[in-house]
C-alpha cells in the first residue's frame, strides 16, 4: 500500500510539472486596411476603364450601363452598339455596393456616407453632394476563411474606415 501511495505521488508530481504556463501559436489572419474619412470623402473620381471583378447592381442611362463593382466603384459601359459594348471608364466610389437613380442623379453608398453623383453627362461624371454618417459603420467581407483581426473605429478626427483586408 505504501508503494501505491508513493507511485501516485510520483505520477502527480510528474503530471503537474509537465503543464505549460504559456502557449503560442503562429497563424495567418486578415488584418484591416484603413482609409481616413477625409480620404474617403475626397475619393470619388473618374478613372480609366478597368475589368469587372465583382459586379453588382446595374443602372441603365442614355445608352450607358452603370455597373457597381462591389466596394470599389462604378463601371461605365457604352452600349450604344449592343453587339459591341465598350467599357469606357470607372468611377471610384469606395464602399459602394448599392445604387439608385432619379432623373440625372445617381445615389451610391460609400461605406458610411450617401453620395449624389451627377450623371446628366455620363462622360463627365462628378460628385455633387454627400450626406455624411448616414449608414452604420460596417466592415467589408473577406475573401477567405482566415481569422479577422478586430477592425477599430477610432474616435474624433482620427476616425478611419476599414476598406479592405490583407492576409498576414
Amino acid at each position: 500500500m505504501k508503494y501505491i501511495k508513493i507511485f501516485f505521488c510520483f505520477i502527480s508530481v510528474l503530471a503537474l510539472s509537465s503543464c505549460m504556463d504559456t502557449y503560442t501559436e503562429d497563424y495567418m489572419a486578415n488584418v484591416p486596411v484603413y482609409m481616413s474619412y477625409a480620404d474617403l470623402r475626397s475619393s470619388v473620381k473618374a478613372l480609366p476603364a478597368r475589368e469587372l471583378e465583382k459586379p453588382g447592381k446595374i443602372y441603365f442611362k442614355d445608352n450607358y450601363l452603370l455597373i457597381v463593382e462591389k466596394f470599389k466603384g462604378i463601371h461605365v459601359i457604352d452600349v450604344s452598339n449592343p453587339a459591341n459594348p465598350k467599357n469606357t471608364s470607372f468611377v471610384e466610389v469606395p464602399g459602394c455596393v448599392d445604387i439608385a437613380a432619379k432623373d440625372h442623379i445617381l445615389y451610391a453608398d460609400s461605406y458610411v456616407d450617401l453620395v449624389a453623383i451627377d450623371v446628366s453627362d455620363v462622360t463627365k461624371i462628378k460628385e455633387i453632394n454627400r450626406l455624411k454618417d448616414v449608414y452604420p459603420y460596417a466592415v467589408p467581407p473577406t475573401d477567405n476563411q482566415l481569422r479577422r483581426k478586430k477592425a477599430l473605429l477610432l474616435p474624433g478626427n482620427k476616425r478611419k474606415s476599414t476598406t479592405d483586408w490583407k492576409s498576414k
